[in-house]
């Protein structure tokens, strides 16, 4: 494997919806299989491991915050600046697109954001940070399985 097929964070594109989202800093996405032990009477190791569920995919996006430009709800991702716009809330969908190849390596649809953040720390820049559920996660190799 040759140094340049190795990933960094300033090679990819971070998108909501189809638009970028040029101020991003970062992204974490978590996926838990649902994978539990099953344990038997009397013993303190798993029998076995079984997916009972639930799948899930959680994260976060943290992003700079710019002047007059409403931080997520400005850009669109969060949408809950008014009671009507919190109560109507659509799915998204956030891809990660590597930039030398142009293929999306991560996507996650059929995300809802339940919650962000302000940090404002003096002598620093301001972040915003938001978390989201998703439903599932693909990557390159989804296409080339049948995923």
């Amino acid at each position: 494997m040759s140094q340049a097929d190795i990933m960094t964070g300033a090679a990819c594109r971070l998108l909501v919806n189809g638009k970028v989202i040029g101020v991003g800093t970062s992204i974490t996405i978590q996926r838990n299989l649902g994978v539990k032990p099953i344990v038997g009477i009397d013993s303190v190791t798993p029998q076995e491991l079984a997916i009972t569920g639930p799948y899930t995919v959680t994260g976060t996006i943290t992003a700079l915050r710019t002047r007059s430009t409403g931080g997520f709800d400005g850009l669109q991702v969060i949408n809950a600046s008014s009671l009507s716009d919190y109560f109507n809330k659509k799915y998204c969908t956030i891809e990660l697109v590597d930039r030398k190849t142009n293929i999306t390596f991560a996507k996650v649809n059929k995300v809802i954001f339940n919650a962000d953040t302000m940090q404002i720390n003096a002598r620093q820049v301001i972040t915003i940070t938001a978390s989201f559920i998703g439903t599932f996660l693909t990557t390159e190799i989804s296409q080339k399985t049948g995923g």
